[in-house]
């Protein structure tokens, strides 16, 4: 994948009929504050985060989007609101290198949420972006 194939490209929106992959927003920010507040989401990532943490969180996406070095998504419904979280948490593009990473909100969790999200979002790095598996063998 080329340098710049990420930041030619929009951030996709991506439905899944019951909830969209979507860009963060900055009305999120009491979301992420609930959900860096639960224990078991807490536990992995060993912080909390304040008001201020939160929106520089959900700033900083568009930014590593445009930089091709990674790229974060809401998972979210109309009804229940935020039920995760999915990002292209670190993309190197020199080194073919990217990691994805995921949480899902308690009331969510046992619905397949994460899976979906991951499903859908793989589709499009390897369809609409261009990004590629590693060969077998090679991980």
């Amino acid at each position: 994948m080329a340098a710049g194939s990420l930041a030619r490209l929009r951030q996709p929106v991506l439905d899944l009929t019951d909830f969209v992959v979507r860009p963060w927003h900055p009305s999120d920010v009491p979301a992420v504050l609930v959900a860096y507040a639960e224990p078991s989401i807490q536990r992995w990532h060993a912080r909390s985060l304040t008001e201020d943490d939160a929106r520089a969180w959900i700033e900083s996406w568009p930014g590593r989007w445009s930089q091709d070095s990674g790229g974060g998504w809401a998972i979210a419904n109309a009804s229940s609101g935020l039920l995760g979280q999915i990002s292209l948490r670190r993309l190197d593009l020199p080194d073919g290198i990217g990691e994805v990473s995921y949480w899902v909100l308690p009331a969510a969790r046992g619905h397949r949420v994460a899976t979906r999200a991951l499903g859908a979002l793989s589709g499009w790095l390897f369809d609409a972006a261009g990004l590629h598996p590693a060969a077998p063998g090679t991980c």
